[in-house]
């Protein structure tokens, strides 16, 4: 009897086991969040050096005094396109006003070494057919430093920013001018003069590290004319030389490098 009522207990925990085992409660794995995506804000202030070349596109006129006419001598146009090395520095601030447009203000200022020079002649003169025999043009135009004040708008993808920017330039142009004629015959002048401008440009910077940016960027800047006189001629002291310089037209490509001031945002650890 007992060999029975043993073997019927062990029947029905083999039956039962399984079914009773499929109904436990089963934990489920423990939930293991996404890694949190951080991405870059450009909101805030900065300050760097820049470094690049510079070339203009620029004109001295010359126009006999008290008129062509007087004296027979043509208006004299002389280029004095120029490059050279512009550096200095910037700063600004950046405001992320949405979730990829940003906006912000920048100044900076450059020592320039554009400068430009060219000589025409001989010099036309109604009386002289082919030009005054020996006589000549010559000038030389110089960019010594430009700033700029502009605003600034781009649109940021994540670390990359492309951005437009306009405003106002400033710039110490110098020039010098003279048309010889004959030995101790000349009107030499010059002017060293600043000069307000406008400026207009386009850029890419992109973010290294939260605190260090690299750009390259373009910048087009004009300036208006100047007029001077050059200094009479000794013995020929009613005849003179009123120069003009024309639009200065000067283009800068630069690379800058900028420090963003402050700490970046802490990085929320969620899985814990």
């Amino acid at each position: 009897m007992k060999k029975l009522l043993l073997a019927g207990i062990s029947l029905t925990a083999l039956v039962a086991g399984p079914a009773m085992a499929a109904d436990l409660p089963v934990r489920a794995p423990a939930y293991t969040p996404p890694p949190a995506v951080v991405y870059y804000n450009w909101s805030g202030c900065y300050i760097g050096a820049n470094i690049g070349g510079g070339w203009t596109k620029s004109n001295t006129y010359g126009n006999p005094l008290p008129d062509p006419v007087a004296y027979g001598f043509v208006p004299m146009d002389v280029s004095t396109n120029g490059s050279g090395v512009v550096a200095g520095g910037q700063a600004g601030c950046n405001l992320q006003v949405a979730s990829n447009f940003v906006v912000g203000i920048e100044g900076d200022l450059s020592w320039s070494g554009v400068k430009g020079e060219g000589t025409v002649g001989p010099i036309e003169s109604f009386p002289v057919p082919g030009g005054f025999p020996g006589s000549f043009a010559t000038s030389t135009h110089e960019v010594a430093w430009v700033g700029t004040v502009r605003g600034r708008a781009g649109v940021a993808f994540d670390r990359l920013l492309v951005y437009i920017t306009a405003g106002v330039a400033f710039a110490n142009l110098k020039t010098t001018a003279d048309e010889v004629f004959l030995t101790g015959v000349s009107n030499p002048g010059s002017l060293d003069a600043n000069r307000i401008g406008w400026v207009g440009g386009v850029g890419l910077e992109y973010a290294v590290t939260y605190n260090w940016i690299v750009r390259g960027e373009y910048f087009y800047h004009q300036f208006a004319s100047d007029t001077f006189v050059g200094n009479r001629v000794p013995v020929l002291p009613t005849f003179g030389v009123e120069y003009s310089t024309g639009r200065t037209n000067l283009s800068v490509a630069r690379l800058a490098l900028s420090y963003k001031f402050g700490d970046p945002p802490p990085v929320i650890n969620y899985s814990k």
